[in-house]
């Protein structure tokens, strides 16, 4: 299947036929993809499948791999060929900026998992080529206004998607749900549509937003750790083309009667900038990623939201906040 993808300027396409692998990509990118051609342009990555017998002809094996020990350890590089277990390979020619993996019948999920974050690694790496970033955060308007978004990072599980999505609830739109695409301009932070689907665990679902469950892919395929809600079903115009950050809030992971914003210290603001850029850098570029987070921070204000014992509560402090409405 034929596969595009479209992130602000960037065009990529990529040519799949494993159903799971189909599914890891369209979880992660679904806000971009569609089933167009995209013509060559300099701006456009390939990623294409080819066959064995197609890849044996192109450079001979140089390298075997034991996917029990070595899963974590696999890097791929310039021009390198890897063969994991029973003729699966994976080529990527660096040069050509391509991607050429056979798989065969009965291909082990842990196996499909690696490949499919082999392949979002070479697509977030050609995005901060382009300088595109990843940061993993929900963002969403406020006041239905796009250029003064809020952007709420945290710890895993902190609840920024519940947030995210009980503001659209009350009229915003988001941009992404778990990694927002961004770029930075000399004055503002611009996010960029990622997905149409929010990640929301069965509790969530089942007993603070019960509409959605008519909504949901559930976990399937590649290790989901949430179930998919796709709001599209809910409302066609749930997620906003691109929204300016203004704020940024870091979600507490305490709870308290009154949802309170308070002023976030130096060290903690750097610290969870950088924690939310880390996961999508290889080492390689993790020089670049101390840079990226001084200039967040030069650009949009920083507090720390302590949200209240109730989501709703919290949404309608946020709401009514000065220093967000005003945009101090």
């Amino acid at each position: 299947m034929n596969l595009r993808l479209k992130i602000c300027d960037i065009s990529i396409k990529i040519s799949i036929w494993n159903q799971l692998i189909e599914k890891y990509i369209y979880n992660r990118f679904s806000g971009f993809l569609s089933f167009q051609e995209v013509t060559s342009s300099p701006k456009c990555l390939s990623l294409i499948e080819l066959n064995k017998e197609q890849i044996d002809n192109i450079v001979p094996k140089m390298n075997c791999i034991d996917i029990d020990k070595e899963l974590q350890k696999i890097e791929i590089e310039s021009s390198k060929y890897y063969v994991i277990r029973g003729g699966n390979i994976i080529f990527y020619d660096r040069f050509r900026g391509q991607i050429y993996f056979s798989l065969e019948e009965g291909i082990e999920e842990r196996v499909l998992y690696f490949i499919g974050v082999k392949l979002c690694e070479m697509i977030i790496s050609y995005l901060i080529e382009n300088s595109i970033y990843c940061i993993h955060s929900s963002v969403c308007t406020l006041h239905s206004n796009a250029n003064n978004g809020i952007a709420f990072l945290g710890q895993s599980g902190v609840g920024k998607t519940s947030l995210a999505y009980q503001m659209y609830k009350c009229g915003e739109q988001l941009t992404n749900d778990d990694v927002a695409f961004f770029r930075i301009t000399a004055s503002e932070l611009i996010t960029f549509k990622n997905t149409q689907l929010i990640g929301l665990d069965d509790y969530s679902i089942k007993q603070v937003f019960p509409e959605c469950e008519r909504c949901v892919s559930y976990k399937d395929g590649l290790t989901l750790d949430k179930n998919r809600v796709d709001l599209r079903k809910l409302d066609s115009n749930a997620f906003a083309e691109k929204i300016i950050v203004k704020h940024i809030l870091i979600v507490s992971s305490t709870r308290q009667s009154k949802p309170e914003i308070v002023e976030c210290d130096a060290i903690e603001t750097y610290k969870t900038i950088v924690q939310s850029l880390l996961p999508f850098f290889t080492i390689e570029r993790y020089a670049l990623i101390e840079k990226i987070a001084k200039e967040i921070i030069s650009i949009v204000p920083v507090y720390k939201l302590i949200p209240g014992d109730t989501i709703t509560k919290t949404v309608n402090f946020l709401l009514s906040e000065r220093r967000l409405t005003n945009g101090n």
